[in-house]
């Protein structure tokens, strides 16, 4: 009995601070301070965080090999780190092996970050409310979560002027990309 209501209080923690993290990126007038920060390191750290929660997750990294420096990007690097922790989180919880590949590409202007996974479940008609704040997807019934991340994740993105962008190929491809 006890750990059940230690459960309900830290998920109801949980869903306070992400409601506070909304609503703060959601203000009108959102001026995030930026600074110089690599991506790569933030990955890592993010991966590390998400493996402390889901020591059976499989997180891998791949980072282009013809890469001389290791990018860094004009970010908000609590928001980005944020928005890192709840793609990569997302997608070892909605994969069936808990796997999740994630491929880091440098173009001229901008980095490219690819989240792929074995996702199941998520129906095309889905998509449309993918990114609304307490809509969750069929294949949520047996994860926990609020449905705020991914529209959190939005947002930080929309304010990094970056885009989030779903495809649902054979395999659950979620690419995000900060320019």
């Amino acid at each position: 009995m006890a750990k059940s209501v230690l459960e309900d209080v830290n998920q109801l923690n949980i869903l306070t601070n992400n409601l506070l993290d909304f609503t703060s990126v959601h203000a009108e007038d959102t001026n995030i301070n930026v600074a110089l920060v690599n991506v790569v390191e933030l990955l890592f750290q993010a991966r590390s965080e998400i493996l402390k929660k889901h020591c059976n997750s499989d997180i891998l990294i791949s980072i282009n090999e013809f890469e001389k420096h290791l990018p860094e990007i004009h970010a908000n690097e609590s928001l980005l780190y944020t928005a890192l922790i709840n793609l990569i989180e997302n997608g070892v919880k909605f994969s069936p092996d808990h796997a999740i590949y994630i491929k880091l590409i440098l173009s001229d202007n901008q980095v490219i970050i690819t989240f792929q996974n074995k996702t199941e479940g998520i129906l095309k008609t889905e998509l449309e409310s993918l990114f609304q704040p307490f809509i969750r997807g069929a294949n949520s019934k047996n994860t926990s979560g609020h449905g705020v991340g991914l529209s959190l994740t939005r947002r930080i993105v929309q304010l990094h002027r970056g885009s989030l962008i779903v495809n649902l190929g054979d395999q659950g491809l979620i690419v995000f990309e900060l320019k």
